[in-house]
């Protein structure tokens, strides 16, 4: 069985979480106290060490929501990710947007964010605290449905 890697990127608090099947193997938030460009490469890095780690061999990553204000900022933090794994030769990620994985796990793509926690818990039996790691935890089954040809109907880009 193979091992699929979920990140929910943000300047704050990027969440992730790798699961195998739907048990949920390792995860965690990566706060920083750096600010700028600093702050960018701690993420990555802290992300390469997951990545290295666990070898997933599937990754989703949700993508920048475009409300004015975060928009900037979102596109930084994707950025550095998308570096790491490219400067890296790691796997190509796929995106999904905010929307689409809300419908995956809720069923409802305009549902609040503290439903997928419930959600989760409901469809999958795993309790978990965190909003980030929730929304990793989901992006991860999108990758391994993906990767499993049972998520069909789910909408993704690859190198965006």
């Amino acid at each position: 069985m193979s091992y699929f890697l979920g990140i929910d990127p943000s300047l704050t608090a990027t969440g992730w979480a790798v699961i195998k099947g739907d048990r949920l193997v390792a995860s965690g938030s990566i706060k920083s106290k750096q600010r700028g460009a600093k702050r960018l490469v701690e993420i990555a890095k802290a992300l390469a060490e997951v990545v290295d780690h666990h070898q997933p061999d599937g990754i989703a990553i949700e993508s920048a929501t475009f409300m004015a204000f975060k928009s900037a900022s979102m596109g930084e933090i994707q950025g550095a990710i998308k570096f790491l794994f490219c400067a890296s030769g790691y796997r190509e990620p796929i995106y999904i947007a905010p929307t689409t994985l809300k419908k995956f796990v809720t069923g409802n793509g305009r549902g609040e964010k503290s439903d997928i926690k419930a959600y989760i818990l409901k469809k999958w039996g795993i309790m978990i605290n965190s909003n980030d790691v929730a929304d990793a935890y989901g992006l991860a089954k999108i990758a391994q449905g993906i990767s499993e040809g049972t998520a069909n109907n789910v909408k993704y880009q690859v190198g965006v």
